[in-house]
């Protein structure tokens, strides 16, 4: 279980590896106050996204251009990569759009409260993305496994520090928005969370049995377990059917990449 857990956590946290690249901004340093203080739902900034093809555009042009033909680079790696490097700001200027509920009153907790909150804000956001995403994607199910590994090493490297917890959760945001830009911009449908849309087993006890009696993919079981743990601590009924939803997403659908 040890091993397990490990794997996971670095696994997931390569994914924020692109969220080590620096972001290219043409004002620096990073300003973080305007995060989590927007007027749109996460879900309705993304549609936003989605409908700007100029900007998909550009990621598809430039991340094939020479700059980014090196040995090594995956066409996942460039074509976040051009948009850390190019459109930094457009990335930001999305992100600040976005509202984290509450945030005016989690801004009075202690630094380490104010973490712990955001980033579980930032694992049910990432959730929510891959299981409404129109594909199971690949890399929208590693935003979880990231997003997850955030949740754990998070506070011990921001430590006291507010404005470490705001770069976090506002470098994170940017790297969610690239990687759906990346994964063709797939859009999001809220009736996948409808019971009509309900396949397979519905109780926590068929799910896991289902997964153990099957030779699946790794990350398969990663978002499984990190969805299950997550429904042990909450009694809302959304998150609670969130989390089997995505699940299922895992167990039964064909991964895309």
């Amino acid at each position: 279980m040890f091993c397990f857990y490990y794997r996971l956590v670095c696994e997931g946290l390569a994914y924020m590896h692109y969220s080590y690249l620096p972001l290219k901004l043409d004002s620096v340093p990073l300003f973080v106050e305007n995060i989590g203080k927007g007027s749109c739902d996460i879900t309705d900034v993304i549609e936003s996204v989605r409908k700007d093809t100029e900007l998909s555009e550009f990621m598809r042009t430039k991340s094939k251009s020479k700059e980014y033909a090196g040995p090594g680079i995956g066409d996942f790696s460039r074509r976040v990569r051009s948009l850390f490097d190019y459109r930094a700001d457009d990335l930001l200027r999305y992100a600040y759009r976005i509202r984290i509920p509450s945030i005016h009153q989690v801004e009075n907790l202690d630094t380490e409260m104010l973490c712990t909150t955001l980033l579980q804000w930032l694992l049910n956001s990432a959730i929510t993305v891959y299981t409404l995403a129109d594909k199971h994607d690949f890399f929208l199910l590693h935003g979880v496994t990231a997003a997850w590994s955030i949740l754990q090493v998070g506070p011990l490297a921001v430590g006291s520090s507010r404005q470490l917890t705001l770069e976090l959760v506002t470098t994170y945001l940017c790297a969610l928005l690239a990687t759906y830009i990346s994964q063709g911009t797939p859009k999001l449908c809220p009736e996948l969370l409808s019971d009509d849309a309900q396949k397979g087993p519905t109780t926590w006890t068929s799910i896991l049995d289902s997964t153990l009696e099957q030779d699946l993919d790794e990350h398969v079981f990663k978002l499984i377990q990190i969805c299950h743990e997550l429904s042990l601590e909450t009694d809302d009924q959304h998150l609670q059917k969130l989390y089997v939803k995505a699940a299922l997403r895992a167990l039964n659908e064909t991964m895309k990449f």
